[in-house]
């Protein structure tokens, strides 16, 4: 994935009120981190012509599930570690998505024994996911 991807997938997260780690996730679950894409950019079927616009029907489309999650599972807890604010200079601890709004997502996002996934790899996309999302928090930089 080049820099440039990883800076939009930041700025369109920041607008749409997502973390950009659960967006990152989504694409590393999808189509891993390299620069060439296997299977369909950010797991949006065709026809979508670009990553560019894959990623925004991600995004709006996980915007619209954690929207509708609200009154059904727990949407937060405290992430694990801390986090230091160059701004502060203090150090505090993150909201985190939790493990059940993941799952609720991928009911939608990626459902088990869907016409489109043969092979049933969508078992393993809330552990993908969730193992990505959780790596991002700990550390920004491991999506190289």
């Amino acid at each position: 994935m080049t820099q440039a991807e990883r800076d939009e997938i930041v700025r369109l997260a920041n607008i749409r009120g997502l973390h950009w780690e659960l967006v990152m996730a989504v694409r590393i679950a999808e189509n891993g981190r390299d620069d060439e894409y296997k299977g369909a950019p950010y797991g949006v079927l065709p026809p979508i012509p670009n990553w560019h616009t894959a990623l925004r029907v991600c995004t709006a489309s996980l915007r619209n599930m954690i929207s509708t999650a609200v009154d059904r599972v727990p949407l937060f807890e405290l992430a694990e570690g801390e986090v230091f604010s160059p701004v502060t200079g203090e150090r505090y601890r993150r909201l985190a998505y939790t493990e059940a709004l993941i799952d609720y997502i991928r009911d939608r996002y990626a459902p088990l024994r869907a016409a489109n996934d043969p092979n049933n790899k969508n078992r393993n996309w809330a552990r993908n996911v969730t193992l990505w999302y959780n790596k991002l928090m700990r550390d920004p930089e491991a999506w190289r």
